[in-house]
């Protein structure tokens, strides 16, 4: 079982007991309880006396079973995934939005290259530069810059979850980086 931000994991009462540097309200994950509970240094009574408090046990935070830990890793990186999007893309040294209004607003420039008149003034990604799009290559060079900045962030993303769908147990998932 995986538990967001648990300390150790441990399997029997004198293992919990035993923990030290534990602070208050630090957490762990019991196998032979199959819960969570929290450590208090500020309280007379709990369910497993430690060492400098007291173990208590948590209902409310639930464990993660593998599935459940995969699919939580996964929506990591989608969140990830459209952050990294979100800062745009660079062409020509002028860093250009990628959020969905700007993708449509290429997408349709794009489409009518031919029937532009350039230059063409394009904003960057917070209105406080303006590149000039010369002609129609130069607008076509700036699209495929923007579809493989997007792609590549894309991709880098599948392939983490595939690696975290091939994983077969919690260690092999967490030991898993998004270091995009």
């Amino acid at each position: 079982m995986i538990a967001k931000g648990l300390i150790p994991n441990v399997n029997t009462d004198a293992e919990l007991s035993a923990l030290t540097g534990m602070v208050n309200q630090s957490f762990a994950w019991h196998n032979g309880e199959n819960c969570v509970f929290m450590f208090r240094d500020n309280v007379a009574s709990g369910d497993i006396q430690g060492v400098g408090g007291w173990w208590i046990k948590d209902s409310i935070i639930k464990g993660l079973d593998l599935a459940e830990y995969k699919a939580f890793r996964i929506d990591e990186i989608d969140s990830k995934t459209n952050d990294l999007i979100a800062l745009g893309y660079v062409y020509q040294g002028y860093t250009f939005p990628l959020s969905q209004n700007g993708q449509i607003n290429l997408l349709g420039m794009i489409t009518t290259k031919d029937y532009l008149p350039y230059p063409i003034n394009l904003n960057n990604i917070n209105d406080t530069a303006v590149y000039q799009i010369q002609n129609a290559t130069d607008l076509s060079n700036l699209y495929m810059t923007a579809l493989a900045t997007k792609k590549a962030i894309l991709d880098s993303g599948t392939a983490l979850k595939q690696q975290i769908n091939a994983a077969i147990d919690e260690l092999a998932v967490s030991l898993i980086i998004d270091n995009r």
